[in-house]
């Protein structure tokens, strides 16, 4: 899981096919919850490029995928994107590895 910490790092993330955002909190039991739900994804989605924003040190770069995205900031949160268009997003308990499994093979059945 690579870490996004500028503007530019997030920009490059929008370029990708599909690949999964996830803002994460370190201060947050719900937050390493999901965090290992994502692992979990990651694992069973290797190819599908997965970038952690950590919003207590990188606050600027959440706010900014808030604006990009037209989403409001959650913490945890998810972002699944679709040739660099938001397509599916959830947070707190919504993260999941089955969520985020499901989302990714209907995006795919849709071309």
């Amino acid at each position: 899981m690579d870490q996004i910490t500028t503007r530019e790092a997030a920009d490059a993330a929008f370029q990708e096919e599909v690949t999964l955002l996830y803002k994460h909190s370190t201060r947050c039991p719900i937050s390493m919850m999901a965090h290992r739900e994502v692992q979990e994804f990651r694992e069973a989605h290797p190819d599908v490029p997965v970038y952690l924003v950590d919003v207590n040190l990188r606050r600027d770069v959440s706010r900014y995928l808030a604006e990009r995205t037209g989403i409001d900031h959650h913490s945890p949160q998810a972002i699944l994107l679709h040739r660099g268009e938001a397509a599916w997003h959830g947070s707190h308990l919504d993260v999941s590895a089955q969520a985020l499994g499901r989302q990714v093979e209907l995006l795919r059945a849709a071309g």
